[in-house]
């Protein structure tokens, strides 16, 4: 995986958006658009020159700003907390967006997708020290009556 990259905008079409110097990002890379770091997404790489279709209005970018690269693909977070919520799709909660910005989404503004302070019950279905496979399933967490979480290790983890 490739680290941040910078670049810096040369065009702006509506939500398409071009910026050169991008030559180590990716197709697919989720990008940080202007100074309101507007979530976009590469579409297209020629050379150092990355398209990048914005997923926000793009009123008030201009040639010379810039954009960052992710170096990770557009994703969204799961966890408890997303059954009952809505969201945009870019998965801002809308609730939370309207308490802060009105009936309209402002440019470039951002809210978590999950609410940190929320406490969750956790029933573990491990006991401490045992040997765990990559991907093993360390516990549930349910969110309602017909939804648990399984919170699992990554693919690439395993040990004790």
């Amino acid at each position: 995986m490739n680290t941040q990259v910078k670049g810096s905008i040369f065009s702006v079409d509506g939500p398409v958006v071009k910026a050169r110097g991008m030559s180590m990002a990716n197709v697919a890379d989720q990008v940080e658009v202007g100074t309101a770091g507007l979530v976009g997404e590469i579409i297209m790489m020629t050379d150092e020159v990355a398209t990048i279709q914005v997923y926000e209005d793009t009123t008030g970018i201009r040639p010379g700003e810039t954009v960052v690269s992710l170096a990770r693909p557009l994703s969204v977070e799961l966890g408890p907390g997303l059954i009952g919520a809505t969201f945009d799709g870019i998965q801002r909660p809308l609730e939370r967006l309207a308490e802060a910005s009105g009936d309209f989404i402002a440019t470039g503004i951002k809210a978590e997708p999950l609410d940190r302070a929320r406490k969750w019950s956790w029933k573990p279905l491990v006991a401490v020290g045992a040997v765990l496979p990559a991907g093993a399933v360390l516990g549930e967490v349910p969110e309602s009556s017909a939804v648990v979480h399984r919170v699992m290790l990554p693919p690439d983890v395993s040990g004790k």
